[in-house]
This record gives C-alpha cells, structure tokens and sequence, in this order.
C-alpha cells in the first residue's frame, strides 16, 4: 500500500497519468486537486486520487526490433 502511494506522489514538471488513462504534465498540485496540461496545451483538474501513477515511459530499444537481415 506504501509504495502504491508513492507511485502516485507527483510533482509540478513531471508527467503523470490518471486512472482513466489521461497523460499529462502536472502543471499544479495542491492537497484538493491536481493539474495536468495535455500535449496540447489543455488544463484538467483531478482530484488526487484519480492520479494512478508517475507516467515514465521507457524508451524503445533499438534492439527490440530485429532488422532486415535478422529475419530467417
């Protein structure tokens, strides 16, 4: 349960995503709401607990897609 709710802390600057799937930056977080701003620059207030997670995603390797020659 701790580190659910440590998962779940963000801070202004980093990216976040609801549990209705919504990602966006946290733009202002105060103890009754949570803000996000979308890619496109659209505001939403959440209250804190619909916040599911910090959203990191992990970027691809290039060694997860095989290339033309790996193929047999």
């Amino acid at each position: 349960k701790a580190q659910r709710s440590e998962s779940r802390k963000v801070e202004v600057g980093q990216r976040a995503q609801t549990i209705g799937g919504f990602v966006g930056t946290v733009v202002k977080n105060e103890s009754d709401l949570v803000t996000l701003r979308s890619a496109s620059g659209v505001e939403l207030d959440f209250i804190p607990s619909a916040i599911a997670r910090r959203y990191d995603p992990v970027p691809e390797s290039s060694d997860d897609h095989p290339t033309e020659g790996d193929a047999k």
